[in-house]
């Protein structure tokens, strides 16, 4: 996405920002005197804020981007995928990207609150993720992919009586993942997660290990 942008200030200026925001950097670090100096040094004059960061030229780095992402979307078709999972603050969050087959594009994350991740809170998910992409990047979603949960099942088929013509997946890792587990020994599997344990816990041994790999 960075190289999409050409050499005038405002499209610096750009790029400067997105520093931050593609990398999850605190804002605070605008302030910290190492940070100035170096920024100054590569381009004097253009120092952000940790204030700007976070206001106005967020939203400026947030049009742009959803800008150039509509050029790249639209009138194509795509791929909805969903997935589901907990924040390091155990809060709930359901995401949606769009794939064109060149690649991958972050479309939102919902917290889902006090919902109960049902299926048919996911469906309705679903629904509002594909309208959004259409009304957002004017592209069609001919195409959805969630993981094998008993409750993403049951939207797929719900996604399918609403829509005949949708395609509906399973994502293939995690169907891997599962007929790993179906298949492996529950033997093995105890005598590989006890030696996983051992090298986790033990410093001079998961060292040792370290160096080992590198070295391949």
């Amino acid at each position: 996405m960075l190289s999409e942008y050409g050499g005038n200030s405002h499209q610096k200026e750009i790029l400067d920002n997105q520093i931050f925001y593609a990398c999850s950097l605190q804002f605070n670090l605008a302030e910290n005197d190492v940070f100035k100096k170096t920024i100054s040094m590569l381009r004097p004059g253009y120092t952000p804020t940790r204030k700007s960061l976070a206001g106005g030229l967020l939203d400026k780095t947030f049009n742009e981007v959803t800008t150039i992402t509509a050029s790249a979307l639209e009138g194509k078709d795509v791929t909805l995928v969903q997935d589901g999972w907990s924040d390091i603050h155990n809060s709930p969050v359901i995401a949606h990207c769009v794939h064109s087959r060149e690649r991958f594009y972050f479309l939102n994350s919902v917290d889902t609150g006090s919902y109960k991740k049902t299926a048919t809170y996911c469906t309705s998910l679903a629904i509002e993720a594909s309208k959004e992409a259409t009304d957002k990047f004017g592209c069609k979603v001919v195409a959805v992919v969630a993981d094998n949960e008993q409750k993403t099942q049951s939207m797929r088929s719900k996604l399918k009586l609403l829509d005949s013509s949708l395609s509906v997946y399973d994502c293939a890792s995690h169907l891997l993942n599962l007929l790993g587990k179906d298949i492996t020994p529950s033997q093995i599997i105890s005598h590989i997660i006890e030696i996983n344990k051992y090298f986790r816990n033990h410093h001079n041994p998961g060292a040792l290990l370290s160096a080992q790999k590198r070295s391949l």
